[in-house]
């Protein structure tokens, strides 16, 4: 099969585009004909164009028929391409090979010569150091050669490498022995592909290097094609906002134009759900972490837990999953920080098959729509359909040694193979599709391939992995046939990678793209779904555009809120059109932009000014893009406003402090927790409570968003709607259910099954041993065990006191972190008697509080950091109070009063946190300590009289 190509109207336009901008300048011919002709500007710095082109939409067809339009129009014969990965530098590397003859019959029989150097062309022969041929050749190319192109490829690994500015033991011409001084010589034109990838404020110095290495070439031109650019963050005082970086935006071919003219596929986002009950408490997210510690927050108590190399995640992750180092779980799943871990989704293999489950349902769903194509008439041809795995565990796919388990690939196999054979005996199915899905079955190591960054160099002595290779990167025909040159069916369409296929590798056919336990930025994210945006090519090679596809891009529950953000990024860089309805995401702009108060107040404001009719319909496009911040939405760039105060500090007044000084020493003294014994009977009855109505069957359900754009107003929304599947997921063997029970629970198995047994005399249906089941006990069981422990523990001082944020080496310190005191900033004067310098809280039940002026015998008051005292839970963890209140009667402290703010709707974790800071200061053997707990709806002052009276 040969893939035909043709020119696109978009295509024309965006090369209509750079033509206009060039046919402005003026070049003239350089007197050496080995050098480029010269761009005649003012400045030293290079020209830039930018062209944005949603992805799928032929950017290479139009950065190489850029190249051959140049030499044309303006002699221009030598190019720099540089793209930012070796899988990039493949695709690009064929196409424009295999467009040479399309290219050369509409050029009067030019040519492109593509040169492209390898890590090692510079080794030479005993010890030598020699220049690449390809290299020699692109730079010492004459325009004499009036129908050659010269072309360099250079990926970014390549264009940083110390290669490029050795010297060598053969000279060039210009006299030269350093590739990077000879090529700065010739006064190259640089296409670069993917600009987000070559970012000059990067944080990664490998990001950076790259744009610094392109400007060390002093190209006189650089064309910057892509569907994402990079950002640029600027700082105003305080605040900052992002951008994106344009240079010179001369084409702008958007999202919701490229659906609205049916350039791309449609997507529909898909998800799992997650188990039917509350889960929210068992949430974690990754507060910190580098190569040697993890520390993980409960997002429900906000308690933190520290692990080091070799520590094991939270009981209630279940299959002894340990942190690893290197941010990596021992299941492979790679960390970040702000990442939330759901032991649902990120340990339980189960749903990690309800992912792969959904991928196959969809992927056959779409593949025998494209083997029949109905409404297409008679005979069509049929459409080679493909799916694209993200994976997290590369060991999980393909051993990384002798007999490793490959959990990923086998229960994908087995998936499979039960789907493969549940579709050969539909009778209504094609024959020929039939003999497909029967090769298929023979088959199955066949029908899927995997290409890592690893496979470009470690792996080239393995055949296997090297056919799957050259198959995924410089095999596209291949993938897209039924059959080969011998007539045997091409069963592979299953394709898994990592980080290697996210961006710029593309293939038309693919229809289904499943992430499983990957990570990534919201750019990544869009990134991955651009990889099946492209539309189908038939059997016979040709692009389809007539029909309607779409792409189903398959998440997980902790990843939902994609398609929202997908949305928002769309409408983001949309233009406004006149007659455009008026949007909510515009209204809030214009607030944040201070042209209102409210969204309603803005509405009214634009209607007055003329901007909107009566009917919401924006009249005045030009008046409303003046006054959205930075461009918004006409040059696809957002303004965030944040407050950044995480470098904010607040300073201690010390002389009050230091009136606390002796009871500060005392709260800090270090306590353990006593618990007292629970008798054998109150254990049995927690169990049997905890497994009461606890066992759930539990089917699988996928969300999903289908996007459609509405034609006529060019307005993309979505269509929400939720399935149940016929797969029952997490189901455990008994013998495995009980063993994970009683690690997440401490209880003796033993225990367990009696408790089983007594409370389901008849036996349990098999398909309840499920990880829902086992959650909804193991919280069970948490709550019974809280509750019957509340009234069971004391507290015991330990004879050391540790350094707090407030006090080292026994003095309070200058100053704290803002945002260990509070995250919000008061504009109020602090009182005479306030412990700090500003008045900084968390919650407007602390607002409420602070805004309320002590009495008289108050002599210091104020809010405490967060874990400064570290009250020992009985759940595990710390709390500590929020305020402190020295009170004085005559001339001596009467008390000293600690105050625990909580709203009236209070969480579980909130009632755990005020029975053990109760307990703790009841404890205290000072009389003169109380400890008070003060609620949304109640008033600080009384509390404080209630003290004085007594």
């Amino acid at each position: 099969m040969k893939l035909f190509l043709e020119e696109l109207a978009h295509q024309k336009e965006a090369l209509d585009a750079i033509v206009k901008v060039l046919d402005e300048c003026t070049f003239s011919q350089h007197n050496d004909v080995l050098i480029n002709p010269i761009l005649e500007k003012k400045s030293s710095e290079p020209f830039y164009i930018d062209i944005k082109m949603e992805t799928g939409t032929g950017k290479t067809y139009v950065y190489t028929r850029t190249m051959f339009e140049l030499h044309k129009r303006y002699g221009i014969n030598k190019f720099i391409i540089v793209v930012p990965s070796l899988a990039i530098k493949e695709g690009t590397k064929k196409f424009i090979n295999d467009s040479g003859q399309y290219f050369a019959s509409i050029y009067d029989n030019t040519r492109i010569d593509l040169d492209y150097i390898n890590a090692g062309d510079f080794n030479g022969k005993k010890g030598r150091k020699n220049i690449p041929s390809n290299l020699l050749d692109f730079v010492e190319g004459s325009r004499n050669e009036q129908k050659r192109i010269k072309c360099l490829l250079l990926n970014a690994g390549m264009l940083t490498s110390s290669s490029m500015k050795n010297n060598y033991d053969q000279t060039m011409l210009f006299s030269s022995s350093c590739p990077r001084e000879a090529i700065k010589m010739v006064r190259p034109v640089v296409i670069i592909d993917e600009p987000h990838r070559f970012k000059e404020t990067a944080n990664d110095e490998e990001t950076r290097g790259a744009w610094r290495k392109i400007q060390e070439l002093e190209p006189q031109m650089i064309l910057r094609f892509g569907a994402t650019f990079p950002t640029r963050e600027i700082r105003e005082g305080r605040n900052r906002r992002t951008e994106i970086d344009y240079k010179n935006l001369v084409y702008n071919l958007n999202t919701i134009d490229a659906f609205n003219r049916r350039l791309v596929k449609f997507i529909n986002v898909q998800y799992p759900e997650c188990i039917s009950y509350d889960k929210s408490k068992n949430v974690y997210d990754v507060k910190s972490i580098d190569d040697k510690q993890l520390i993980l927050r409960n997002t429900n108590t906000n308690e933190t837990r520290i692990l080091q190399v070799g520590d094991n995640l939270p009981s209630v992750f279940s299959g002894g999953i340990t942190y690893n180092g290197m941010k990596k779980l021992s299941n492979g799943l790679e960390l970040h920080k702000g990442m939330d871990l759901i032991p649902e989704i990120h340990t339980a293999k189960s749903y990690q098959e309800l992912l792969i489950q959904q991928a196959l349902d969809a992927h056959f769903e779409a593949e025998i729509a494209n083997w029949i194509r109905e409404g297409c008439g008679e005979n069509p041809a049929k459409i080679k359909t493909l799916s694209l795995f993200f994976i997290e565990d590369i060991s999980s796919y393909r051993p990384q040694k002798d007999n490793a388990e490959t959990w990923l690939k086998d229960t994908f196999e087995k998936l499979l193979r039960k789907k493969l054979e549940q579709l050969k005996n539909i009778e209504s199915l094609p024959d020929d599709y039939k003999k497909f899905l029967d090769e298929s079955l023979k088959n199955i190591s066949k029908t899927h391939a995997g290409y890592f960054a690893e496979d470009s160099s470690a792996k080239k002595e393995d055949e296997a992995i090297q056919e799957q290779v050259d198959k995924i990167l410089r095999g596209k025909e291949k993938l897209l046939s039924f059959k080969d040159e011998n007539g045997k069916w091409e069963l592979c369409r299953f394709l898994f990678s990592k980080w290697a296929l996210k961006e710029g590798w593309d293939n038309p056919n693919v229809f289904t793209i499943t992430k499983l336990r990957t990570s990534g930025s919201e750019i990544s994210k869009i990134q991955e779904v651009g990889r099946g945006l492209r539309l189908p090519v038939d059997e016979n090679g040709r692009r389809i555009s007539d029909q309607e596809f779409r792409l189903n891009f398959i998440i997980d529950w902790s990843e939902k809120d994609f398609a929202d953000k997908l949305l928002g990024e769309i409408k983001a860089e949309c233009p406004i059109k006149k007659d455009a309805v008026l949007t909510n995401d515009i209204l809030q702009a214009l607030v944040d932009a201070n042209y209102a108060t409210s969204p309603e107040f803005a509405k009214a404001k634009l209607l007055l000014d003329g901007i909107i009719d009566k009917d919401d319909k924006i009249i005045g496009v030009s008046k409303l893009e003046e006054l959205l911040p930075s461009g918004w939405g006409q040059l696809n760039r957002r303004a965030i406003t944040v407050n950044n105060k995480s470098d904010s500090r607040v300073n201690l007044r010390k002389e009050k402090w230091n009136q606390l000084k002796d009871l500060w020493k005392q709260v800090v003294q270090r306590y353990m927790i006593r618990y007292n014994e629970l008798e054998q009977s109150e254990l049995e009855n927690i169990l049997k409570n905890s497994v009461k109505d606890a066992f759930i069957t539990n089917v699988g359900k996928i969300v999903v968003e289908n996007f459609q754009i509405d034609r006529n107003l060019g307005e993309l929304y979505r269509e929400k709607t939720t399935k149940a599947t016929n797969m029952a997921v997490g189901i455990l063997p008994y013998g495995e259910f009980l063993h994970k029970l009683s690690e997440q629970t401490n209880v003796n198995v033993n225990l367990l099954n009696k408790a089983l047994c007594s409370v389901y005399p008849n036996g349990i249906d098999k398909d309840k041993f499920n990880e829902a089941s086992l959650f909804k006990i193991v919280d069970n069981f948490k709550k019974e065990f809280k509750n019957n422990f509340a009234q069971k523990f004391d507290y015991n001082p330990l004879d050391f006191s540790a350094d707090t944020s407030l006090m080292k080496d026994g003095n309070f310190v200058d100053s704290i972190p803002q945002n260990i005191l509070g995250v919000n900033e008061d504009n109020l004067t602090p009182e005479d008697n306030y412990l700090y310098d500003k008045i900084v809280y968390d919650s407007e039940p602390e607002k409420k509080i602070l805004h309320t002026k002590p009495q008289e015998e108050v002599i210091v008051f104020g809010k405490l950091p967060k874990s400064c005292i570290k009250v020992p839970k009985y759940t595990g963890g710390t709390t500590s109070p929020d305020f402190i209140y020295a009170i004085k009667k005559g001339n001596d402290i009467k008390v000293n009063l600690f105050v625990e703010a909580k709203p009236n709707n209070q969480r579980d974790s909130d009632e755990v946190a005020v029975k053990s800071q109760e307990k703790f200061f009841e404890n205290m053997q000072d009389k003169n300590i109380e400890w008070k707990e003060i609620l949304s709806d109640e008033s600080i002052s009384n509390i404080i009289n209630e003290l004085l009276k007594k």
